[in-house]
């Protein structure tokens, strides 16, 4: 009984380890924001928004389209994935407005572009190890 449990716990806590996030901030009142491009061949990820007036709860899919026409400043999407974001490969988010990103743990993620957006010169450089 006790093998079984400290089995299923060490399952659980290796689920809960390998899910990460992805975090974007937009300004963006479009009411149809979508990302340009998603490929992903592992789980399916799960997008949420919240902030701005703007509040949608978790959506699975993997290239979703979000109503932000109420949308009064800031809003967070957030992305995650069971497993670690293994098979996600190719993120494009161009022209949706994006003030900031973080990536770090879509470690399969080798196509990436964020082209006309509203980032500082100085975030971008922070960049530069992704060489995007």
């Amino acid at each position: 009984m006790m093998k079984k449990l400290l089995v299923t716990s060490l399952l659980i806590f290796s689920v809960f380890l390998l899910q990460g996030q992805i975090i974007l901030t937009t300004t963006s009142t479009s009411s149809a924001w979508s990302p340009d491009l998603v490929i992903n061949s592992g789980a399916t990820l799960k997008w949420s928004v919240s902030g701005g007036g703007v509040s949608i709860p978790e959506t699975v899919i993997d290239d979703p389209t979000f109503d932000l026409s109420t949308n009064t400043g800031e809003t967070t999407i957030t992305v995650t994935s069971d497993f670690g974001f293994s098979g996600f490969t190719t993120l494009f988010i161009q022209n949706l407005e994006i003030t900031s990103f973080d990536i770090d743990n879509a470690t399969d993620l080798i196509n990436f572009s964020f082209s006309t957006n509203n980032f500082s010169l100085v975030y971008l450089l922070i960049l530069v190890p992704y060489q995007i």
